[in-house]
């Protein structure tokens, strides 16, 4: 998905809630193939990698938790929304990332 594929562009949510409904598309088409069950993935059990201001608003206003990424060519953004703050993706971890959901 890019701001192509949407009115609203950065900060608007519009991006991120766009993607959430296109994967549980794609999940609801393959458990219908193998289970009964139906799968839905909630913005609340999301998380969104920005590297500017405006992307970490869109994250937070679609209900999602929002790592920042101190990007060198991003300029001098104010990230402090952000539920993490990382400098390089060294730093990322599953656990880092489970416990943002926790």
């Amino acid at each position: 998905v890019s701001g192509d594929h949407v009115e609203n562009g950065k900060p608007a949510p519009d991006i991120f809630e766009l993607t959430v409904s296109q994967l549980n598309n794609i999940t609801d088409k393959i458990t219908k193939i193998t289970t009964e069950t139906s799968s839905f993935i909630a913005p609340e059990n999301c998380i969104v990698i920005e590297d500017a201001n405006s992307g970490i608003k869109a994250a937070k206003a679609a209900g999602m938790k929002c790592i920042a990424y101190r990007n060198p060519n991003s300029g001098n953004q104010d990230l402090s929304e952000a539920d993490l703050i990382i400098d390089s993706f060294h730093e990322l971890s599953l656990n880092k990332m489970v416990s943002l959901m926790l």
